[in-house]
């Protein structure tokens, strides 16, 4: 074809190829719709769930297992800010892939290392995994489901990818409490390979079109200061923050709950079956955060702080549970203590991406993570100065205690926060 003929025949050509340029930018974004639910799963590949407190505490005190878990948190804090910058400046597809390697070689490092030092770097390297997907994989969902001109899917599509993520959890968890029953390192050794398995995946997306310009850092600063005056960001940044503290709250005492009930070599197993169970039940939450949204409030303007009152309710009375001893009756509620974070999750995710623009969504996801794991952080650090040497019952009921009944009051005091005029 002649491109430097007639203007018409110029124009017709321009808008050809415009046209196969769409129709690609198209397909490529379905096919992120397809390969999400494969990243959230391969993310979530974590052998070493179940049995973490366990391989810790073979060298270390309790009071040291809860000061690794402190590195931890706050090293997603330091990370979370930078690698949601790296997002919106750099893309979503290159810093998902970040995520993957992350994961692959803080559960490398985990598993060789030895001691609390060889232990923080893998700690660390963990964190960098979660921080660098904290805020990025949601938002490159929406992004995408966004210039295909179908954002209202974004809470049953977070809801299903959700669900593969935590499915993939209780799958590896099984596996990982029964290869931890023959050797606790093994289970870090194995999610590696899901880490490396991410990596790949992200390599497969296609990074989403940005809507508006993009921003200076200073102007992106600025634009973030904003953000909480939002009275929805604001809303959701709280409850989230709130949420995450309670939600890890049992997750970081059911190992050594369990560990008091069995006291026998079985801990590894017992534990992978019920972090399984936990996760499970988190896979369910997750598909039903759509159905339950529009239970808790068919109009949508109240199923987020609804929903989100019934998390903190339902985790208050796991804790409470939890808090009267390890008896075997508690045990079938503890295997359901994810099922809040399950349909929490989406209803969040869902209800602040609208009000977020493209050039700090990720960013500000990050910020809101940092502030989550911050505040578990400091909790954390609080709990293990006065927890002592020894995972007793009454060193449990130290921390379950006064976490229910803010819980509790928590609950309360979300149902009666009104939700801003849409």
């Amino acid at each position: 074809m002649d491109r430097g003929g007639s203007p018409l025949a110029r124009t017709r050509w321009q808008n050809r190829v415009v046209g196969a340029g769409k129709a690609e930018l198209s397909a490529g974004l379905e096919r992120n719709l397809a390969l999400v639910n494969g990243y959230f799963a391969a993310q979530n590949a974590l052998f070493w769930i179940p049995v973490f407190v366990l391989w810790f505490s073979r060298s270390l005190t309790a009071a040291e297992v809860l000061r690794l878990e402190a590195v931890y948190y706050s090293a997603v804090v330091v990370l979370e800010v930078p690698s949601g910058w790296m997002s919106d400046r750099l893309g979503r597809r290159w810093t998902l892939f970040c995520s993957g390697l992350g994961w692959a070689a803080g559960s490398a490092l985990i598993g060789l290392g030895d001691g609390f030092a060889a232990f923080a770097a893998g700690q660390v390297m963990l964190a960098a995994g979660r921080a660098f997907a904290s805020g990025t994989d949601s938002s490159l969902l929406y992004e995408s489901l966004d210039a295909l001109g179908r954002p209202l899917e974004m809470r049953d599509r977070l809801g299903r990818a959700g669900s593969w993520g935590f499915a993939t959890l209780a799958v590896a968890s099984l596996a990982g409490g029964a290869v931890g029953y023959v050797d606790l390192r093994g289970a870090y050794l194995l999610s590696v390979v899901g880490g490396l398995a991410a990596a790949g995946i992200a390599l497969g997306f296609v990074e989403p079109p940005r809507t508006g310009d993009q921003p200076t850092p200073r102007e992106q600063l600025a634009i973030l200061r904003q953000a909480p005056r939002n009275p929805a960001v604001f809303r959701v940044l709280v409850l989230v923050v709130a949420m995450t503290v309670f939600v890890h709250i049992p997750y970081e005492l059911q190992q050594p709950w369990l560990d008091r009930l069995l006291e026998d070599a079985r801990t590894p197993v017992i534990s992978g079956v019920f972090v399984a169970l936990s996760f499970m039940s988190a896979s369910v939450g997750s598909r039903m955060a759509e159905p339950i949204a529009q239970r808790l409030d068919p109009s949508g303007e109240a199923a987020f702080t609804r929903g989100m009152a019934l998390g903190m309710a339902l985790l208050a009375g796991v804790m409470g549970l939890m808090a009267l001893g390890p008896t075997v009756w508690v045990a079938p509620f503890l295997a359901m203590r994810s099922f809040p974070t399950g349909f929490t999750q989406p209803l969040a995710e869902a209800e602040v991406h609208p009000h977020l623009p493209s050039s700090i969504r990720a960013t500000w996801l990050s910020l809101q993570s940092l502030a989550g794991r911050l505040a578990f952080a400091l909790v954390l650090l609080g709990v293990s100065a006065a927890i002592g040497e020894t995972w007793s019952v009454d060193a449990l009921r130290t921390i379950l205690v006064p976490a229910a009944s803010i819980a509790g009051l928590g609950t309360i005091a979300t149902l009666a926060w009104r939700s801003p005029p849409r």
